[in-house]
């Protein structure tokens, strides 16, 4: 009897066997290293090379054998990401463009977030190391001590923080130029009365960038901004509230109210709207991040765009660059000032004989 083998997948290898690499590559017209650069290291061969070598690879069902390969290369084909929290949907952003970065070129990504907790931000990096991840991806700058150390001998790269951590491989923005361009936008308008709100800055490098970016700028226009005008809270939308209602007990009332994160900014204004105060007309206010909801507040919020799904996407690949023994560079992306109708002219009752 005749046995015939239908057309499909298994007509290229042995029946009930399983697909071998040397398959994939003769199959896609390859050599054998080809194929295994374009399964592994993907950027490292052609676009050509890579669609044959994929569509070969699924028409057999080909499916590399990842602990062969860790033990042969004696990597774990994953990274870590260390996060501040996943809490901020900025932070949730940079973590997902990661993820789908890492997975394109066949890695996997771990994450933990702090949640602002050095010593526990030190135990999930020990953490990391113990697990064997081939690299790590650190958001911030600030650190506890020992992460140097530990970190000593894993490829490891900086994210977010791009004044304090140039020059040790990092990816970021500058959070100090940015809120400088924030306060001359609010100078513009007329604006002399300003309340900061912003996070724990003591162990924060974004947070310290941005408020010493707001009072040099201030400096420059000869404004001092007064200590008890910045209020420092956790980053989030209840703490924006409570706040403003802080803010607004001040006498003199500031005219502009600059936020560390659009969550902060969300709560002032919640609570703002609750008080009868309107934004912008008695009070402007800003954020920093850009989220999604920031355009759909009431007003849209005036805010700081920060890449965050270029920034996963760029620090991920440096990273996995890294690994691969390639020289990682510092990149600054921009930060873009988003102008909505939060922010308008300071009021008339703000002149000067009034400060």
């Amino acid at each position: 009897m005749k046995r015939f083998i239908s057309q499909g997948r298994s007509d290229l290898r042995g029946v009930g066997s399983k697909p071998r690499l040397k398959d994939v590559a003769a199959l896609a017209g390859v050599s054998l290293g080809s194929a295994s650069r374009a399964l592994s290291h993907p950027e490292a061969v052609r676009e050509s090379t890579r669609a044959a070598v994929r569509a070969a690879a699924e028409r057999l069902d080909y499916a590399p054998d990842l602990a062969a390969r860790a033990l042969a290369s004696r990597r774990t084909a994953t990274i870590g990401l260390l996060a501040p929290t996943l809490a901020n949907p900025i932070y949730a952003a940079f973590a997902q463009a990661s993820q789908t970065a890492a997975a394109a070129r066949g890695l996997q990504l771990l994450i933990a977030s702090h949640e602002y907790e050095r010593a526990q931000g030190l135990a999930h990096v020990r953490s990391f190391v113990q697990r064997g991840v081939d690299g790590l991806i650190l958001i911030g700058a600030d650190h506890h001590p020992d992460v140097a150390e530990i970190l000593s001998a894993t490829p490891h790269i900086y994210a977010w923080s791009y004044d304090e951590a140039r020059g040790k491989g990092c990816i970021g923005v500058s959070n100090r130029s940015a809120m400088q361009t924030v306060v001359r936008h609010l100078l513009d308008l007329g604006h002399r009365r300003f309340a900061v709100l912003t996070g724990d800055y003591q162990h924060n490098e974004r947070a310290r960038s941005r408020l010493e970016g707001i009072r040099d700028a201030l400096l420059a226009n000869g404004t001092a901004l007064k200590e008890e005008a910045v209020i420092v809270c956790p980053f989030s939308i209840h703490a924006g509230q409570e706040a403003m209602s802080r803010v607004l007990t001040l006498c003199p009332q500031p005219t502009a109210i600059i936020c560390g994160s659009d969550l902060l900014a969300a709560g002032a204004m919640a609570e703002a709207a609750q008080r009868g105060v309107r934004v912008p007309g008695d009070i402007s206010v800003t954020g920093f991040d850009d989220v999604d909801f920031a355009a759909l507040l009431t007003p849209p919020l005036t805010t700081i765009r920060v890449p965050a799904s270029d920034m996963g996407r760029h620090a991920t690949n440096s990273l996995i660059d890294a690994i691969g023994g390639r020289e990682s560079s510092d990149l600054q992306l921009p930060a873009d000032l988003i102008l909505r109708a939060s922010t308008g002219p300071a009021p008339r009752h703000s002149s000067a004989n009034h400060e």
